[in-house]
């Protein structure tokens, strides 16, 4: 899990205590577990898949009644559950190492956009709740020489004469939304790759969500940015293993080769 000083609580204790008493929390809390373990040891990967799976699985029915009858009080294991569901299912494709991930990584960005949902509609009760510490900004931000890197690349594409990415304004408020989301996460958090990697998909309208489930090569170039933050990330953070090389590579193959030129 990110192991962030000051979120080792929430992680460590108050999810584990949430869990004992919301079934689909405690679901996502044995599916992680089981995805971690299916990362640490190659050689017994294929059970632990299938038992991740299995409790990931289980979390979809319970999950959706819950939110039937969502509260100020059940809003903090329902978010929980939530961003589990996100690292799960980054680890699933970690662990199962398929083919494309874009399918994959578009599904996160819905679950990621619906934790945006919760967050917006009770915003007050989960800054004040046992999930409180990690809306908040780090106390120890950290700077990082290689997504600053990917910031002044974007901003070196968005200056190109040749910029493919400009003349469509859903492409171009993508572009303009991972600048501030890498700058941002550089200020506040203590990890900021996996900040951007969860923040970002929040920030993206519908248009660029229907532009990169028809393919459309200018929003690839987009999301091949995104894809060199994932492949920072991946050295510190288990779930990301193998999510960089493969988006990085179905990006340029998408934008026929149109990325080749920018880095």
């Amino acid at each position: 899990m990110p192991r962030t000083p000051e979120l080792l609580h929430i992680w460590q204790d108050a999810i584990p205590k949430m869990a004992f008493k919301s079934s689909h929390l405690m679901y996502q809390v044995l599916a992680v577990s089981a995805f971690h373990k299916a990362h640490l040891a190659p050689s017994e990967r294929e059970h632990w898949v299938l038992r991740a799976l299995g409790f990931h699985g289980r979390t979809t029915e319970d999950l959706r009644l819950a939110t039937r009858e969502l509260t100020e009080e059940s809003c903090h294991s329902i978010f929980a559950t939530a961003s589990l569901l996100v690292i799960n299912s980054f680890a699933s494709y970690s662990c199962q190492s398929p083919g494309s991930a874009i399918e994959d990584l578009l599904d996160i960005f819905e679950l990621t956009r619906g934790m945006n949902g919760i967050l917006k509609m009770y915003e007050s009760s989960l800054w004040s709740g046992p999930l409180a510490r990690q809306f908040h900004p780090s106390d120890q931000p950290r700077d990082s020489a290689e997504l600053g890197d990917v910031m002044h690349d974007l901003a070196k594409m968005a200056a190109s004469p040749s910029n493919v990415v400009g003349s469509d304004p859903a492409c171009r408020q993508a572009a303009e939304s991972l600048t501030y989301a890498i700058e941002r996460a550089m200020l506040t958090s203590s990890a900021p790759h996996l900040r951007v990697v969860f923040y970002w998909p929040i920030a993206l309208s519908d248009e660029f969500m229907r532009l990169l489930k028809q393919k459309e090569p200018s929003a690839f170039v987009v999301l091949w940015y995104y894809a060199r933050v994932l492949s920072l990330g991946e050295p510190n953070v288990w779930f990301l293993s193998g999510w960089g090389e493969s988006l990085l590579r179905d990006a340029q193959h998408l934008t026929h080769d149109a990325v080749g030129t920018l880095n």
